[in-house]
């Protein structure tokens, strides 16, 4: 059996699986011719003018493009090699993307014009990154020159190397470079936010749940009120991403989905802002047709010096109380199968047993009674 696979028919061939719009041949020729031009080009710009400082001369040597010369100031210079850096760290990219996808037969028609303008968006992104770096880091303050002295140029200081590379870099990878742009505009225009951003955003005093509580089988959104909210907002429940639909900086709302309710429980709900503000809640699943069922208590008997009981069932919200010997007794904590009631002394003193009831808002349980030894 021979590994060789089978030869491709052309005219029976099938467009690859999830290839929109496939650029022909013709289209594919053309951009490669067009990217080995491009390559040829920057390289030659590149190396003839490159800066190189002339001897004891406050400038660089004079440039020659095409047999025609060129003297620029050093300023202007050093953003010429910014640009050329720039725009072969972004063709770089393209290259790169370009041959893959072809090799791939993944090429689309619409992303043409995309490899194309990286180019001139990578010399736009690499000046700006130029600016920025030689503005603020490499010369921060303003040199303030001794009287008489020579003008002083710092364009002549700066290693053109490093500027290159940070250029190329800036071209290649344009999305970390603007999102670093972006970052280095939010410090230095930064504003106070109106909202407290150093409160967390579970805190009690900023955020509201409702409903605060779900019923079993019963689908409905949750209201969520707080404050930092942005469309990148993002909300999990119990693990899973669950869609959050934004409606302002202070209000939004999460869609449960039916899996979530189809059983008594909870739903572990997180959210999540863009600047790592996190919210964790729990939200009780009840059913509001079952009545609470006690199963046990804890201990089996109760002791002149008790102070508490725990009832151990099923079934108890939230909300529920609990009477003792039909006195009404707010319980001293809650879980989905389990009630802690306080006792008083008056309780244990007057008679040798307790009953207890749990009191749902959809009913009650039976009574149970426990014994004083």
């Amino acid at each position: 059996m021979s590994d060789t696979p089978a030869p491709r028919n052309p005219e029976t061939s099938e467009t690859p699986e999830g290839v929109i719009d496939p650029a022909p041949p013709a289209v594919i020729k053309t951009v490669g011719i067009y990217f080995f031009a491009l390559s040829i080009l920057l390289l030659y710009l590149l190396i003839t003018t490159w800066p190189v400082p002339e001897y004891a001369s406050t400038a660089f040597r004079p440039v020659n493009i095409f047999g025609f010369s060129h003297h620029w100031a050093p300023e202007r210079h050093l953003m010429f090699t910014v640009m050329i850096a720039g725009a072969m760290g972004s063709l770089a990219h393209s290259l790169t993307s370009f041959a893959d996808y072809v090799g791939n037969r993944k090429l689309s028609l619409s992303w043409i014009w995309f490899l194309i303008l990286r180019v001139p968006a990578g010399i736009a992104i690499a000046l700006l990154f130029y600016f920025v770096v030689r503005g603020g880091i490499l010369i921060p303050t303003v040199q303030i020159q001794p009287q008489n002295a020579l003008p002083l140029d710092t364009t002549m200081k700066i290693n053109p190397f490093a500027i290159a590379g940070f250029a190329a870099l800036a071209g290649m990878f344009s999305k970390q470079a603007t999102d670093k742009l972006a970052a280095v505009f939010d410090v230095v225009f930064a504003m106070k936010d109106p909202v407290d951003r150093k409160a967390p955003l579970g805190s009690e005093q900023s955020i509201t749940i409702s409903p605060s509580r779900l019923t079993r089988g019963k689908r409905e959104d949750l209201t969520i009120t707080g404050s930092g909210f942005t469309p990148d907002t993002k909300a999990k429940g119990n693990g899973k991403d669950r869609p959050f639909k934004h409606l302002g900086a202070t209000k939004g709302t999460v869609t449960i989905l039916d899996e979530d309710v189809k059983d008594v429980g909870k739903l572990d709900l997180v959210i999540t802002n863009p600047n790592k503000d996190t919210f964790n809640a729990t939200i009780e699943i009840v059913d509001l047709d079952a009545k609470p069922v006690i199963s046990e208590t804890d201990p089996k008997a109760l002791t002149k010096a008790s102070t508490s009981l725990t009832i151990i069932g099923q079934g108890f919200h939230s909300g529920c109380t609990t009477t003792v010997n039909g006195k009404d007794r707010k319980p001293s904590s809650v879980a989905d199968k389990k009630i802690t009631i306080p006792l008083e002394t008056a309780d244990l003193a007057s008679s040798s047993e307790l009953k207890f009831v749990v009191k749902n808002p959809n009913g009650d349980s039976a009574e149970v009674t426990v014994r004083i030894v």
